[in-house]
C-alpha cells in the first residue's frame, strides 16, 4: 500500500499479482454515510468535509449526506455545510494550483533576475545580463528561440531553404565604445 505523491490522501495499492495494475483505495456514499452516523453530534460536519475530498460520489449522493449531516447537527443547515464543502474544495485547488507552480518553477533552471521598478534605472539589470553574456566563452552569445532551446541566428535563402548562418570572424579591434564587447570579448 502506497500514498500518492501527487494527492497523499489517497491511498493506492500497486498489485504486482494483477500485471502491476494501481488500485486508489476511496470512498464511496455508503462508507462516508457510516462514517456520518459514527460521528458524535459536534464532529459531524468536521468529518463530513474530511470525507467527501477523498471519495467519489455523486451530486445526488453528495446532497444526501449534506442532508444528513444537517439533520444529526441541529445547528447548521444544508446550505452552510455546502458552503463549507465548496471553499475547502477551492483552497485545495488553490494549494495544489501553487504547489505546481513552486514544483514548475524550481524545475527551470534559467536565471531569474528580479524586475526593475517601472520608474527605475535599469542598470543592476543591464549590467547583470551583460555578466551572464560575458562570461560566456562561445564565438557568439547564447540566444534562445520562443519555445526556448538554445538557437543560432539563421539566413533564409531564395528557394526558401533556411541555413545556418556560420559564425562571423572575429575583429582585430571592435569598434563599439560599451563597456564589455560581446564580440571581441574585451573591454573597448
Amino acid at each position: 500500500m502506497l500514498r500518492d505523491r501527487r494527492n497523499p490522501l489517497q491511498l493506492v495499492i500497486h498489485s504486482f499479482a494483477h500485471g502491476g495494475w494501481l488500485y486508489r483505495l476511496c470512498h464511496n456514499a455508503r462508507t462516508v454515510g457510516a462514517a456520518i452516523d459514527a460521528a458524535s453530534e459536534k464532529h459531524v460536519v468536521d468529518i463530513l468535509s474530511s470525507l467527501v475530498p477523498q471519495a467519489e460520489l455523486e451530486a445526488d449522493e453528495l446532497n444526501e449526506l449534506v442532508a444528513a449531516a444537517a439533520a444529526k447537527n441541529d445547528k447548521i443547515g444544508p446550505r452552510v455545510i455546502l458552503a463549507r464543502l465548496k471553499t475547502e474544495r477551492i483552497q485545495r485547488e488553490q494549494a495544489a494550483m501553487r504547489a505546481a507552480h513552486e514544483e514548475e518553477t524550481l524545475a527551470d533552471r534559467r536565471l531569474l533576475a528580479p524586475v526593475p521598478p517601472p520608474d527605475g534605472a535599469l542598470t543592476k539589470v543591464v549590467e547583470f545580463v551583460d555578466e551572464t553574456l560575458t562570461a560566456d566563452k562561445s564565438e557568439e552569445p547564447p540566444m534562445r528561440d520562443a519555445s526556448g532551446p538554445l538557437s543560432r541566428s539563421a539566413s533564409a535563402s531564395r528557394g526558401g531553404c533556411i541555413s545556418l548562418s556560420p559564425p562571423a570572424p572575429m575583429p582585430s579591434r571592435c569598434r563599439r565604445v560599451n563597456r564589455h564587447c560581446r564580440r571581441c570579448r574585451s573591454l573597448c
